[in-house]
């Protein structure tokens, strides 16, 4: 039985030694990868319809760290030491991209059966995507600067042979790389030609690139960004860059 929600607050324990949290909200892509076995992610679904355990809940409060905010644990006391809170809510730390990317990655798998892709459902995967500091890019480092380079490509690249190869992050997160790429396709501007051609994406997040000019771009390309700034704050801003 398919889970009916794409986020799930919990109730109560479901015993499936998932290390939940009470009253935090969990994406369902989350929830499922923490029950790799697929008999208990079979008993993971039966039990998401149980109102004594799982609540439905908006994917927007799985995927704001405010959804962390309130609990219902009860006053002075703590939560056991084996709780391990929603990835999505928690600060970005570098030993915890791998996780916070295949959830994403799920979650796209999710939207990608979807009819249409929306800017909206776009948004929701990159919200969950993490990136490491990219030091291969040092032509957009600003000279002196600590500030990190958050860009991860997608796609085809140039080996260091000459030779286009596909990203290691498009065969890791092969439903991530479609879902921007169905995007694409369903949101294009009246100007952009059906047959538009491309071969990589460049995703980058919340960094001041040094001007530069890149070298192995060939034909026109198309740069989007989104920016999402509830409570009055950015909480992330992401450049789509389509090249040929």
């Amino acid at each position: 039985m398919a889970p009916a929600a794409m986020a799930y607050k919990v109730i109560g324990y479901p015993h499936l030694s998932m290390g939940l949290e009470l009253g935090a909200v969990y994406t369902t892509a989350e929830l499922e990868l923490r029950c790799k076995a697929p008999d208990r992610r079979r008993k993971l679904h039966a039990k998401l319809s149980n109102p004594q355990l799982f609540r439905p809940a908006s994917l927007k409060s799985a995927l704001s760290a405010r959804g962390s905010a309130k609990r219902s644990t009860l006053p002075g006391k703590a939560s056991p030491v084996w709780v391990r809170p929603p990835k999505l809510q928690q600060p970005k730390k570098d030993d915890q991209v791998g996780q916070r990317r295949a959830i994403a990655d799920r979650l796209a798998k999710s939207l990608l059966e979807r009819r249409r892709t929306t800017d909206a459902d776009v948004l929701k995967a990159l919200q969950a995507w993490a990136f490491h500091d990219n030091h291969a890019r040092q032509n957009v480092r600003r000279r002196g600067s600590a500030q990190p380079v958050f860009s991860d490509s997608l796609g085809l690249s140039l080996r260091r042979d000459g030779r286009l190869g596909l990203t290691l992050l498009s065969r890791q997160y092969v439903s991530f790389t479609k879902l921007l790429c169905k995007w694409l396709r369903d949101t294009r501007p009246k100007c952009m030609p059906e047959t538009f051609p491309w071969t990589s994406i460049s995703v980058n997040c919340n960094y001041a690139a040094a001007r530069h000019r890149d070298k192995n771009n060939a034909g026109p390309s198309i740069i989007r960004a989104f920016f999402e700034d509830s409570w009055h704050m950015v909480l992330r801003l992401l450049m789509l860059k389509l090249k040929l």
